[in-house]
């Protein structure tokens, strides 16, 4: 892994074998529309900008690129895959907006007293489930997204090294939830 300076400050990482073909440019962060996420961007002939992903992927035949580790700046090719939109809206962080929860699909219902969780699926917000705890949500917001984003999943817990794949999990109300490794 090589870094590349960036002109505004920080660097942005690739591979060995695509540093000569990089490192020719004058590289600069840019801020996505949203999140907060930095990408390494260069202008391109004819007032265009080229940025680093695509220039390190080529030609993948579809609209986005996701880096698996919502780091923007590493740009090595085994952290990023080529996506759709929604596989890449899976996989973003939650929101550093305010909210009710730490969790991401997670959020408290002030008259019934309750944690709920929810999954975005079809165009549609899924109500999953009531919760006594936030963390009971954000486990069961964690087997639905596991199961439905797949790869693409961005959990509010690691899945422990050596996860068998499949098993139960008892939560601390004693309901027991079903968990899916991809």
């Amino acid at each position: 892994m090589k870094q590349i300076p960036l002109t505004n400050g920080g660097v942005a990482y690739c591979d060995d074998a695509d540093f000569d073909r990089l490192a020719c440019h004058r590289w600069h962060w840019k801020r996505g529309r949203e999140h907060w996420t930095k990408y390494a961007r260069t202008s391109a002939p004819g007032g265009r900008h080229a940025y680093m992903h695509d220039m390190v992927l080529g030609d993948h035949g579809f609209p986005m690129v996701d880096h698996k580790d919502n780091n923007g700046l590493n740009n090595c090719r085994d952290n990023l895959r080529p996506c759709t939109n929604s596989e890449n809206q899976r996989n973003q962080r939650k929101s550093r907006k305010p909210m009710s929860s730490p969790f991401k699909g997670v959020s408290y219902h002030k008259v019934d007293r309750r944690w709920q969780a929810f999954i975005w699926l079809d165009g549609k917000n899924k109500h999953i489930g009531n919760f006594n705890t936030a963390v009971e949500a954000a486990v069961e917001y964690d087997c639905w997204a596991r199961v439905h984003y797949g790869a693409f999943a961005k959990l509010n817990f690691a899945p422990a090294p050596g996860d068998p794949g499949r098993h139960r999990l008892t939560l601390p109300s004693g309901r027991q939830s079903l968990l899916f490794a991809v």
